[in-house]
């Protein structure tokens, strides 16, 4: 049922559309997902191993520097590019 939103005329029609929607769409898609506003990346987990040297990746250092990504391996073995943002 409409709720008396202090709407007139095309706006409370438009409110009571967006609310017969709504009410449609929810039990069917169910609730939006809410975002992880302002969390940093996710960190990789501890049992993850390096492709390149076997290390888990919790003990690597990833640089970004625009287009690109660095993998630091903590056994000296270097530094690798690890690709190019699309």
């Amino acid at each position: 049922m409409a709720r008396n939103t202090g709407h007139t005329g095309k706006q409370q029609l438009a409110a009571r559309a967006a609310e017969w929607l709504d009410d449609k769409l929810v039990p069917v898609l169910g609730p939006p997902p809410l975002g992880p506003y302002g969390a940093d990346d996710p960190q990789p987990e501890a049992h993850t191993s390096c492709p390149i040297c076997g290390e888990p990746l919790a003990q690597h250092r990833l640089e970004r520097d625009g287009e690109h990504s660095y993998l630091h391996c903590p056994n000296g073995s270097g530094v690798f590019e690890t690709g190019r943002a699309a």
